[in-house]
């Protein structure tokens, strides 16, 4: 309308009409950047195929869900349930569910597609992505320095307590990101295992999920726990004496136990969560999922254990910090 001419036309993937919008403005390049890693977009790709896979061959449940995809590139350690939800949904003209299918019809038009990702986390996936457009790598981009260096936000002083540890201690961090609370009897499993195994823990937790906590969670465990309502998450990653990450595996909290080397224990919610857990624990092999995908006392009792104390423990360790050079490399 003002009549200023640009080169290109630069989208988050989830505007799917940004391609429309280029060619209505001249014609111009239209780049999508996708925010998270090249496994998650992929699926979305597949989409049609995927769904065909359920519908042709059910198991004995009726729902082919345990179905791994070895016919994808890339994608042979997961399983047709752990796509994105949004794949398997059963409108898909649904709004959401809609947006995303459009998404991945419009996607192919694209001059490019720009990934929050490096080549050698997903060499496989990438490659094929890129049978099908042009593709850029510009992750991770936490690592990305940024001019003038934001001053560091700690409110409740997480990194000094980090700092008090003893050098030899490996706390465990945990973190949901910003809109997810585990349900109530998961937050008093997560709570019981953390008390039994008295590690020293962070725990980022909001006050509607800390009143969930078991009576006396607090007191008992002050020698060794600190509960914040919010903490720097890269700062704490970046802490040397973090050795374990709790997380929901989202994409961005995954890329920063990578770039900062530090073991994950998964539970997955939704989204590009379930494929990303997959990814961390059966093809990088740099974490674990906990039990059953979701926190009982026992359950997260035995992935703490493996993460800190064990033989396979050390070998996630060796296996994350390679990673962590090659993102830096990138």
């Amino acid at each position: 309308e003002m009549g200023t001419k640009f080169g290109c036309f630069l989208t988050d993937s989830f505007l799917w009409f940004g391609g429309d919008l280029a060619a209505e403005r001249g014609g111009v390049p239209w780049i999508s950047f996708w925010t998270a890693g090249a496994c998650s977009i992929s699926a979305h790709l597949y989409t049609d195929f995927v769904r065909s896979l359920v519908a042709a061959t059910p198991n004995a449940n009726g729902n082919g869900l345990d179905q791994k995809l070895k016919v994808i590139p890339g994608m042979s350690e997961v399983s047709i349930g752990e796509m994105p939800g949004e794949i398997l949904a059963k409108d898909l003209q649904a709004p959401f569910p809609g947006m995303i299918y459009n998404m991945a019809l419009k996607l192919p038009g694209a001059s490019a597609l720009v990934l929050n990702s490096f080549q050698k986390l997903e060499p496989t996936v990438t490659d094929d992505l890129r049978s099908k457009l042009q593709v850029f790598n510009i992750g991770p981009m936490i690592l990305q320095p940024a001019t003038p260096k934001p001053p560091i936000s700690d409110d409740h002083n997480c990194i000094p307590w980090l700092d008090s540890l003893p050098p030899a201690s490996s706390a465990v961090y945990l973190s949901f990101g910003s809109g997810i609370t585990p349900p109530p009897d998961e937050i008093v499993g997560l709570a019981e295992a953390l008390e039994a195994k008295r590690a020293p823990f962070l725990w980022s937790l909001k006050p509607h999920g800390v009143k969930h906590l078991p009576e006396g969670f607090v007191e008992r465990t002050k020698e060794f726990g600190k509960i914040v309502p919010w903490a720097p998450q890269v700062q704490v990653l970046s802490h040397p004496g973090v050795g374990a990450f709790v997380t929901h595996c989202g994409w961005n909290s995954t890329l920063e136990a990578i770039s900062f080397g530090v073991c994950m224990i998964c539970r997955p919610f939704y989204g590009d969560q379930k494929i990303n857990t997959r990814f961390v624990e059966s093809v990088w092999e740099i974490g674990v999922k906990v039990e059953g995908g979701i926190f009982t006392k026992d359950g997260t009792m035995k992935a703490l254990n493996v993460v800190l104390d064990s033989d396979r423990g050390k070998l996630l360790k060796q296996n994350v910090v390679k990673l962590k050079g090659e993102a830096l490399e990138a």
